[in-house]
């Protein structure tokens, strides 16, 4: 298990770097995650919702489209819950600059 999560919520955080592109943003980031650690970079959108697990420390989450899409926020959110009912001491760290998801 690892010993920290991280939620990346992309595109708020790509908004704050200049909106580079997603995939030069998605590569940072998996080079920036850790072996103890499991960062997930959730983005807004895509052709279906889905995660690829791209290595064993990073992912790349995308919320779908169409009438039952949920936005990266609630996706995050609904991460969250889930992972605070693990038995386990992982910590959780959520990285936005959505004001509705802060602590």
């Amino acid at each position: 298990m690892p010993s920290e999560v991280w939620l990346i919520d992309a595109h708020n955080v790509r908004g704050k770097c200049g909106f580079p592109r997603l995939d030069a943003f998605a590569r940072a980031v998996e080079s920036w995650s850790t072996r103890s650690s499991l960062v997930v970079l959730v983005v807004d959108r895509g052709a279906d919702a889905a995660a690829f697990a791209l290595s064993d420390s990073f992912a790349l989450a995308f919320t779908g489209t169409g009438p039952a899409v949920r936005d990266a926020d609630t996706a995050i959110a609904n991460a969250v819950d889930h992972a605070l009912l693990r038995d386990d001491d992982s910590l959780v760290r959520v990285v936005t600059s959505d004001s509705q998801l802060r602590a």
